[in-house]
């Protein structure tokens, strides 16, 4: 048995964003971390070609979490699927960190960089939405 500490954990920056991992298989096939992203910073976007991710909202503010066309404000506890080539990732459009649970079932390496923003991205999946990431509101009251 191993017990893990977030707060004690061995974080990677990475641009925006941090991770901790927890586990790893041996062939790649199965990844679970912890994702943090900081207040205004985004992770990704990205797409896995024969990935099913799962996230688990463990803290957040607001933050949006993209799955395909799809945009959520996520609660903790609530736990999301990304399909195989669906396109994921996280926008912390907030004034605080938020924090998912990640699982990756599929090859090692296989999510990708679309090379592109959120904001590109929907205006060519959802162009009739031109305001869908305008935010009116948010649930921390900021």
């Amino acid at each position: 048995m191993r017990i893990f500490e977030v707060g004690k954990a061995d974080w990677v920056e990475a641009g925006g964003h941090s991770e901790a991992e927890l586990y790893r298989a041996e062939d790649g096939s199965v990844r679970v971390w912890v994702l943090r992203v900081a207040a205004g910073s985004s992770y990704g976007p990205l797409q896995g070609s024969s990935t099913h991710q799962f996230l688990v909202c463990q803290h957040t503010a607001g933050a949006r979490l993209h799955l395909g066309s799809r945009v959520f404000r996520p609660l903790p506890g609530q736990a999301f699927e990304s399909e195989p080539g669906e396109v994921f990732g996280v926008v912390n459009d907030t004034l605080q960190e938020v924090r998912f649970l990640l699982t990756r079932l599929g090859p090692d390496g296989d999510a990708v960089a679309l090379g592109q923003t959120f904001e590109e991205y929907l205006a060519q999946v959802r162009p009739e939405e031109p305001g869908l990431l305008s935010t009116t509101s948010n649930p921390a009251g900021r």
